[in-house]
């Protein structure tokens, strides 16, 4: 990638994404606000529910934290040489070599991927935990399927790669 290329995919791209994540907060939040009007008690037992919607609030936040930060950092006047001089290993400084800058684009898509996925499975987990399933066998995501039938079972092989 060069100069231009991590502008055009940072500057134009990144700002969509994160106003993106943001409405997926807010209507997380309307979510969350529904429990603590309708069902506080829920929210008191911290239960898997209300829970799930503030790990997925804080898997978006720290998604949104990572495009803005790196926004605000490609928008520094010589961003690229500051990345060159500070995040490009000594071989590579005199050519002004910036395709480690896509790896950090990478590592912030996958991110997004298995923050989320993440929460998931910490929900699924608590489900296991409550229904006292552990002694099932199966993966967790299959025991709990069995009692809700939340996920086609067509789905539920890809959640689990």
């Amino acid at each position: 990638m060069n100069k231009e290329e991590i502008e055009a995919e940072v500057l134009h791209n990144y700002p969509l994404f994160s106003k993106l994540l943001l409405n997926l907060e807010k209507g997380l939040n309307k979510g969350l606000n529904w429990y603590l009007e309708n069902e506080p008690e829920l929210i008191e037992q911290r239960d898997f529910r209300p829970g799930t919607l503030g790990r997925f609030i804080s898997a978006s936040l720290s998604v949104r934290f990572q495009f803005d930060r790196t926004i605000d950092y490609v928008y520094q006047m010589d961003w690229d040489q500051d990345f060159i001089q500070n995040y490009t290993f000594e071989l590579l400084k005199e050519s002004n070599y910036l395709g480690h800058f896509k790896d950090i684009d990478q590592s912030i898509r996958f991110y997004i991927f298995h923050s989320f996925y993440h929460q998931l499975e910490t929900s699924i987990r608590i489900i296991v935990d409550k229904l006292n399933l552990t002694e099932s066998k199966g993966k967790p995501l299959d025991r709990v399927n069995e009692i809700v039938r939340c996920f086609p079972n067509d789905l539920l092989p890809v959640l689990m790669l």
